[in-house]
């Protein structure tokens, strides 16, 4: 079943295949890049184990960050961060080495208190930790930044480009470069 994708500026689709059919994990999920004027398979990253959480993990939103943009690069050298709402924490895949690291702490959980949603009117809970993504655009002269959240907390954080893509800084779990978060402040809703 195929999730979620993006289009970059290279002309790739990028997508993120979640390995099950009606909730039965059948293979270990998947990102798949497509060419589009081609409509064939440039790039295929099956998840190792430890990246994610079988029956548990479902992969969204996408977000392809390219170093090497086209007209003038070569569009090769390219990071992938790929937010897990339900196994809390998110996937960052460096595409030109091939390989993966997961980002998992207290900012990539959930908080009870945010937990209940309605949309028109009727109520539900959901505890999805981290949704959405964006980035400091390339050529400002600042540091870059990956900006995160969680669909049911009210917290907006970054951490540092250079950090969250150094797979060094994440092998103490939920522990891990605690101290390059930033909290940039609560928006009151979810």
């Amino acid at each position: 079943m195929f999730d979620a994708q993006q289009i970059d500026s290279c002309g790739k689709m990028w997508i993120l295949d979640s390995g099950e059919i009606e909730f039965k994990q059948h293979c270990a999920p998947q990102l798949v890049v497509l060419d589009i004027a081609t409509s064939k398979v440039v790039h295929r990253y099956r998840f190792p184990k430890g990246m994610f959480k079988p029956t548990i993990s479902r992969f969204v939103t996408p977000y392809v960050d390219i170093a090497d943009p086209a007209p003038k690069g070569s569009c090769q050298e390219a990071i992938v961060y790929m937010a897990d709402p339900t196994g809390t924490g998110f996937v960052v895949y460096d595409v030109q080495h091939e390989r993966s690291w997961r980002v998992e702490n207290k900012y990539t959980y959930p908080d009870p208190d945010f937990g209940t949603h309605t949309i028109a009117g009727e109520s539900f809970e959901l505890l999805d930790g981290t949704f959405g993504f964006a980035v400091t655009p390339r050529g400002l002269g600042l540091r870059r930044m990956l900006y995160l959240h969680s669909l049911s907390n009210d917290a907006q954080v970054a951490i540092p480009l250079d950090i969250v893509n150094d797979p060094t800084y994440w092998n103490n779990g939920i522990n891990s470069a605690l101290e390059h978060f930033v909290l940039l402040g609560k928006r009151g809703i979810q």
